[in-house]
């Protein structure tokens, strides 16, 4: 298995060689290390160790809240028809 170095400032993703890509941890505004002890705003500072393998499309655990599930993988932000309601607060997300 090949180790990659993947850097995340709260508001990208740099992946050497690859390309940077939007993404998220938090609510905007709370995506800072100032930030990272607000009970549920964003994760704390670290190294992490991901699984990196695309698993399709975040479930929608509870859309009247807009609430999704979590993953063991990257996924992508339901957009359009399926974000119905929610396409306004995802819109900025990563995906």
């Amino acid at each position: 298995m090949m180790a990659v170095r993947l850097t995340f400032d709260g508001q990208k993703l740099t992946w050497p060689g690859i390309g940077i890509f939007k993404a998220t941890t938090g609510l905007p505004d709370l995506q800072w290390p100032d930030k990272q002890c607000v009970p549920d705003a964003a994760i704390p500072e670290g190294n992490y160790k991901l699984f990196i393998q695309f698993q399709g499309e975040a479930p929608i655990r509870n859309a009247a809240d807009c609430d999704l599930g979590p993953s063991w993988g990257w996924s992508t932000i339901p957009r359009g028809q399926a974000a119905g309601t929610c396409e306004i607060y995802w819109a900025n997300w990563g995906y």
